[in-house]
């Protein structure tokens, strides 16, 4: 039984899985529902991980399953943030009407099917991440704390006129 059809058995049984830290699962649901299925994820605990997080060898089964609907499902080979970002320039270059708009989403083509936009849906989220650290993380949160603390300079208040 693959990791996708237990999920399934788990969602028709009520409970759902998530995974609070790497490696560690916990079930959500009445405790009876999660009593009769907690051998069978104990039995698949490997390959629901896997499904969850990409696994070892990549991409979640459901993004790839997705991505075959419009023919792509060899071209986005790790679930990394440049390589999301390679497989939405590549898409660029093949459709006139798909558009990343910055952090402000996508713009699809009409005849891409739901399931298809989903999986860029999530491969555009993944490919906006930056990495904790990042010179452009700390720019934006340095610039959040200024604004925050009058003291750091430049923050002047404004008192609606009085002075």
């Amino acid at each position: 039984m693959s990791a996708a059809e237990v999920l399934h058995q788990l969602e028709a049984a009520g409970v759902r899985v998530v995974m609070p830290e790497p490696g560690r699962l916990r079930l959500v649901g009445s405790d009876d529902a999660r009593a009769k299925v907690k051998a069978l994820v104990l039995e698949h605990k490997a390959e629901i991980i896997n499904e969850l997080t990409g696994g070892p060898s990549g991409l979640p089964a459901h993004i790839h399953d997705a991505l075959a609907l419009g023919g792509y499902e060899h071209d986005l080979t790790e679930w990394t943030p440049a390589a999301c970002q390679r497989f939405l320039n590549q898409l660029k270059a093949e459709w006139s009407e798909f558009h990343v708009n910055g952090r402000y989403g996508l713009t699809m083509p009409d005849n891409f099917p739901v399931e298809f936009q989903d999986a860029v849906q999530s491969i555009y989220v993944l490919a906006i991440q930056r990495p904790i650290g990042s010179q452009e993380g700390r720019s934006r949160a340095n610039d959040r704390k200024d604004s925050q603390n009058p003291a750091a300079g430049r923050t002047e208040r404004k008192t609606g006129g009085l002075k």
